[in-house]
């Protein structure tokens, strides 16, 4: 795909959250989204227009517009309107179209003469805003052994006791240690507690092209401890109805206090990337997910 179709899809996505935007029904505050989303439309339509004649930092103002638009669209007076999760996930669309727009100019001002059109080779290493981040990998998610299959009982052997019944309403999946873990490495993981709630700051998060939670996102804790970047910690989560699970992270990103108060309504706290969880975990973040919408985190 050229850059120019890339850029036209980009515009049509973008097109579709400023129309969410103004639908009757959403709030007026919405509309002071409106501006920086018009801003990153009018740096779409020139790259559009002549891809070949800019520099490849035209599409540097489209990004910054961008993200302050899905920074206001995350605002707990926002989140929670539908107008406002519409054109959320079509600010985060456009904005992964505009990082491959960016990297796509880059290399193509790197190609020397007479390179055919189009090439798009790995770009050299650099600093710049469209390059990708350092690997951050998250781990596979770490799967339980098969149960073993018991043998078949002695003709004169007791029947099996039956097992306590476990509380209704309540689902604990505690992280279970793979075999070659030392016993003692648990003890010095950093135990934090996340509480989510139907509105809570504290909440889930996946990268700008989606996929699922735990592979490509995380979860974000609302906290004024914030650890440190890279420090593997033990969460704690507990879910509205009294659901409970544990999970092994590595914080991957952190907001702090001086930052919130650039950013009014964003809450200081980490991103942390699920690097070992059960089934029953990935369970009822699927669960809740379903009902609440996650944020979205730009680690570019």
């Amino acid at each position: 795909m050229s850059i120019a179709m890339l850029a036209h899809g980009a515009r049509q996505s973008l097109a579709r959250g400023l129309e969410a935007l103004q639908a009757a029904d959403a709030p007026p505050a919405l509309l002071n989204v409106a501006q920086p989303l018009a801003e990153a439309l009018g740096v779409l339509v020139r790259i559009e227009a002549a891809p070949e004649t800019l520099p490849p930092a035209a599409a540097e103002p489209a990004l910054q517009a961008l993200r302050e638009g899905l920074r206001l669209l995350q605002l707990p007076e926002h989140f929670q309107h539908p107008a406002a999760e519409v054109s959320m996930a079509a600010v985060a669309e456009t904005l992964g179209m505009v990082v491959d727009i960016g990297r796509r100019l880059e290399a193509a001002s790197r190609e020397p003469p007479g390179a055919p059109s189009g090439a798009f080779a790995a770009t050299a290493a650099g600093h710049s805003p469209f390059a990708p981040a350092e690997s951050s990998a998250v781990a596979p998610a770490f799967q339980a052994p098969a149960p073993k299959v018991p043998s078949p009982p002695a003709a004169n052997a007791s029947p099996p006791r039956a097992a306590p019944a476990q509380p209704v309403g309540r689902a604990i999946a505690p992280v279970v240690v793979a075999a070659n873990l030392p016993a003692a490495a648990d003890s010095q993981l950093r135990a934090i507690e996340a509480a989510l709630g139907a509105h809570s700051a504290t909440n889930f998060y996946k990268g700008l092209t989606g996929g699922d939670i735990v592979a490509s996102g995380g979860l974000f804790v609302a906290t004024y401890q914030v650890p440190e970047v890279g420090q593997k910690v033990l969460l704690k989560v507990s879910m509205p109805g009294g659901y409970e699970f544990e999970a092994k992270g590595v914080v991957a990103w952190t907001r702090e206090v001086r930052m919130s108060a650039t950013a009014p309504g964003a809450s200081p706290g980490f991103g942390a990337q699920l690097s070992e969880i059960t089934d029953e975990g990935r369970g009822l973040i699927q669960r809740y997910v379903r009902n609440r919408e996650p944020l979205f985190h730009d680690d570019l």
